[in-house]
């Protein structure tokens, strides 16, 4: 009895300690949005994913918002170490969404690694993903996530017809192409987050 208490009471005080971290790191982004805040936020969000699980919804909101500080400083530095970070974070992000039975969330990282890919111009990968994100939103009859999945199918197979033409673009004029694919990656993100209900 008095070591389930002694447990109980160390579970609260790890848990307490979470939240407080992750209260630091918005309050971090929240401040002033330059790469030194992003790294400070990327190490405190590393520490918490990187800890026990004690509470699938606050690890996962952690690791997504570990997946927003990489992508944002993948577009301010364009260094392509953060991709793969980013990548393996992502995968991460989807097992341990598909443990938690968190079907949003993990659809939502099948379409952040498709979006990836896409960037990477590593069309047969962005299939793949994109259609286990269909796959799983038929299969929980999740009708916005069904349409985000066929909606990328639909662009995927558009932007590999015009891929010849994207090579020849200049990098100027390729821009709002990239643009885009931030936009929807970050929309991705923002619908995983609030389906955790935190």
């Amino acid at each position: 009895c008095i070591r389930d208490r002694q447990r109980s009471s160390k579970k609260g005080t790890k848990l307490t300690q979470l939240y407080a971290r992750l209260a630091e790191v918005l309050i971090i982004l929240d401040t002033e949005f330059d790469l030194a805040n992003l790294k400070r936020a990327q190490q405190l969000l590393a520490t918490i994913v990187e800890d026990q699980v004690i509470n699938y919804s606050i690890t996962l909101f952690a690791l997504l918002k570990l997946c927003e500080v990489l992508f944002q400083q993948y577009i301010m530095s364009g260094e392509e170490a953060l991709l793969k970070d980013l990548e393996h974070r992502l995968s991460h992000l989807q097992g341990l969404a598909q443990q938690a039975n968190f079907s949003i969330v993990v659809i939502s990282a099948l379409l952040m690694q498709g979006k990836l890919k896409i960037m990477q111009m590593n069309y047969s990968q962005a299939k793949l993903f994109f259609q286990q994100a269909l796959k799983l939103s038929k299969e929980k009859e999740l009708d916005k996530q069904i349409k985000h999945s066929e909606n990328e199918l639909v662009e995927l197979a558009q932007a590999e017809k015009t891929c010849v033409l994207r090579n020849a673009m200049r990098e100027e004029e390729a821009q709002p192409s990239r643009e885009k694919h931030y936009k929807e990656f970050f929309a991705y993100l923002d619908l995983a987050k609030h389906s955790l209900q935190l």
